[in-house]
């Protein structure tokens, strides 16, 4: 498939996606937004339509066409990719307190994708820059200004929440406590997640537990399907509250590694911790804390400062522990303790033994928590990492003894599934296939997709059932090519990666009411789109192996819904047994995949390969069974990429001179018209023969290019051969990748040398 075919079905995939959807779920400030996607997406449609109808063509028209579909995949970059890519880069300029290029990122993205949310947040850091330089008060001033000119309370109540986040962050806790409880704090409308938080600080910075424990409680109480992020501003509240009453226990269990709040920031860490030493009174504990969370903090100031600060206050009065709080506080702390080290307690023992009361409940409560879809790091998801590491080094190791990781050779010597090969006993090709790539652009769009899936599949359903389901469905799809059809040739990770996806939407659609419901519905709408859009696209493109795409499908599928941990089977010791035997297995098929790899011997394999006489030109040549006739004059292998064409010419020949003059004839007429027919480009003559032919054949050779699309370029060589026989000239031409050379030569020389006149055609 060419590179922008690849590109405009993306655009289109994407676009149709995310344009009704803004339409349909956002409110009228998106709908600008969601009418650029959809313009977008006719752009592509249109250009995508016309050169399949007409091919690429020449001309005025194919440059249209060409200009119509870099603007759709220009827009298609713009609209859905550079504005993720935009927020990333100005969260990191805001980390590092590069507050005016964070706006400028944040200006950027909202020119992209208007109404999103960008322009509130290029305000904010305007707010934040006010703040920073000492003009609280005109930032304040501004908001209360736009405030106080309308006249709804619903209205009214975004900016009050900016007024008080703007004082939060000045660190003006007093006037950020009394904004929120004259403007804000009441029955009417529920509380903000994110301004409860920051007020539980704001009331505990200022003694107030009673008020914080309060909050906390409320926070507590939220909706009965709380989404994610919900729950984890509730497990920050506490983590907040617990620190400033002084419960180190409880604290260093939220923030552990195996805590709600684990994934947070070292510095961070440190700075709680410190912080709830500090308020039980340990000062040499929280000297040493803070210490570490201002040497973390790196390019975060304000984290920095917030530990330098807390660091400069420790010796005031009434700033350090122990305290003495009301008896609300302290059963609420005590409680909320209680389940933070009873959940931690759990954890150690689900890790030391794997069973008990408190395993299985640390256990269950793991399984109930929603993947993360944004940052999880590498070491969360062990099997995902080690399997991108892998395909990753796999193409490093071919381009390095190839040059070229997209090299049809060297794949098939590094274990493609070669459909001739593997049928004949190279059963390793099964495995050792999905871990290779067609350059570059295969392996970056196979290894997003394993990343991204693998890392929702693996926190799903564990590190043991996903490793099982992902090489039990390469090997599995990859059969499904060898029996049901598909390339000649083929190489690559997804039919391991649609086993994912499969594996993903057999969760979420079995197993809904586990996850909390607007999660799990708006991720299964996302997956089963990507899985039908995907398929669509396999039908269109033959290349693409659709057997090994739709089996690793099923395969995931099916092994998902098996092996869910959500099922009531799943605590079972046989299952346990199965889970362990599955992972096992496929663990002994990477072995025996490596080590095929390792001692295979392709030349060999093509020497065992069953011969068949063909007839072609008059003559019958005894060739691999695998080499179809393809003309009269023709016979090829497809999954070597390989062709070979002979002619008779019936002329008296009376010395060898002629004989090298007719070579030089074909090798010019293959050069000008046969290899242009083919597709290659830049051909041109070699002085070295890559095939040794037995005598009395003589050959002389060509080299070329052949784009292969995503893969890139493939080269070639044209071994034009001849040689005499009695008062014929035999002339021929040979197609073989370059890098097949050296295993195509022996069989090569067989077969040339089992060229005989056709019984039916006699001879004067």
């Amino acid at each position: 498939m060419p590179l922008f075919d690849l590109l405009l079905l993306s655009v289109i995939v994407v676009t149709a996606y995310l344009g009704p959807m803004v339409l349909r779920r956002l409110g009228p400030g998106q709908r600008l937004y969601g009418w650029m996607l959809l313009a977008d997406l006719a752009l592509a449609i249109g250009a995508m339509a016309a050169r399949r109808s007409e091919g690429e063509g020449e001309g005025a028209s194919a440059d249209l066409v060409g200009l119509i579909g870099a603007v759709a995949i220009g827009g298609g970059i713009c609209l859905a990719i550079v504005p993720p890519v935009l927020r990333n880069l100005a969260r990191r300029a805001l980390i590092a307190d590069h507050l005016r290029l964070a706006r400028i990122l944040v200006d950027a993205r909202e020119l992209l994708q208007p109404g999103m949310g960008a322009r509130q947040e290029s305000e904010l850091i305007s707010t934040i820059l006010e703040v920073r330089s000492g003009q609280v008060e005109a930032a304040v001033g501004r908001l209360r200004s736009r405030r106080d000119q309308m006249a709804e309370p619903l209205a009214r109540r975004p900016l009050d929440e900016r007024i008080v986040m703007t004082y939060l962050y000045a660190r003006r806790w007093d006037d950020a406590v009394s904004w929120f409880e004259h403007h804000i704090e009441g029955p009417l409308l529920p509380l903000s997640p994110q301004l409860g938080v920051e007020m539980v600080r704001a009331y505990c910075e200022r003694g107030e537990l009673l008020k914080a424990a309060a909050l906390v409680e409320r926070l507590e109480g939220g909706p009965p399907h709380a989404e994610p992020i919900w729950n984890l501003l509730v497990h920050r509240a506490r983590l907040v509250f617990l620190a400033f009453a002084g419960r180190t226990a409880a604290v260093d269990a939220i923030v552990g590694p195996s805590g709600p709040l684990g994934a947070m920031p070292e510095s961070a860490r440190c700075f709680w911790t410190g912080m709830a030493r500090l308020k039980a009174g340990d000062r040499s504990g929280a000297r040493d804390s803070l210490e570490r969370s201002a040497a973390l903090s790196g390019r975060d100031e304000r984290s920095r400062e917030q530990a330098e600060s807390t660091l400069h206050r420790m010796d005031e009065p009434g700033v350090a522990g122990p305290l003495v709080v009301p008896e609300p506080v302290a059963e609420l702390a005590d409680r909320l303790s209680r389940q933070a080290e009873d959940r931690a307690r759990g954890e150690a023992a689900a890790g030391e033994s794997g069973g008990g009361q408190d395993g299985r409940a640390a256990r269950e409560s793991r399984m109930s928590r929603p993947p993360r879809l944004t940052g999880v790091g590498w070491r969360e998801v062990p099997v995902t990492s080690a399997l991108v590491a892998a395909n990753i080094l796999v193409a490093l190791a071919v381009s390095l003894v190839a040059g070229d990781s997209a090299d049809l050779g060297a794949l098939i010597d590094f274990g493609a599934n070669a459909k001739n090969a593997t049928a004949t006993g190279d059963w390793w090709r099964l495995v050792t296939c999905n871990f290779l790539h067609v350059g570059l652009w295969h392996l970056a769009i196979n290894m997003y997709g394993l990343w991204v899936l693998g890392r929702l599949v693996e926190q799903f359903i564990g590190r043991a059932r996903m490793f099982g389901i992902y090489v039990a469905a390469g090997v599995g799809g990859a059969a499904a090519s060898l029996v049901f059809g598909g390339p000649a040739t083929s190489a690559g990770a997804s039919g391991a990666v649609f086993a994912l996806l499969g594996a993903a939407v057999a969760e979420l659609a079995l197993h809904r009411r586990a996850y909390p419901r607007r999660w799990s519905s708006a991720l299964l709408g996302i997956l089963v789109f990507i899985a039908v859009s995907q398929i669509a696209i396999g039908l269109m493109y033959p290349v693409l192996d659709m057997s090994a795409h739709l089996a690793g499908l099923g395969i995931g599928m099916a092994l998902a819904a098996i092996l869910s941990r959500k099922l009531a089977i799943a605590r079972a010791r046989w299952m346990r047994a199965l889970v362990a035997a599955l992972a096992v297995a496929s663990g002994g098929a990477l072995v025996y995949g490596i080590v095929g790899a390792a001692t295979g011997d392709f030349a060999a394999t093509m020497a065992s390969l069953p011969r068949v006489t063909r007839e072609i030109a008059g003559l019958e040549v005894t060739v691999p069974e695998p080499w179809q006739k393809v003309t009269e004059n023709q016979v090829d292998d497809e999954s070597l990429a390989m062709l070979l064409h002979l002619q008779v010419f019936r002329q008296p020949i009376s010395f060898a001179a002629t004989l090298d003059q007719a070579i030089d004839k074909r090798r010019e007429l293959e050069r000008t018209d046969g290899a242009s027919q083919l597709g290659l480009i830049e051909v041109r003559q070699v002085a070295d023969s890559a095939l040794a032919l037995p005598p009395p054949w003589r050959s002389t050779e060509l080299v070329g290019q052949l784009d292969s699309g995503i893969a890139g370029m493939q080269t070639y060589r044209i071994a034009v051969v001849g040689r005499q026989f009695g008062t014929e000239l035999w002339l021929g031409s040979i197609y073989y990748p370059e890098s097949l050379g050296d295993d195509l030569a022996p069989i090569l020389g067989d077969v040339l040398t089992s060229a005989r006149p056709a019984a039916r055609h006699p001879r004067r």
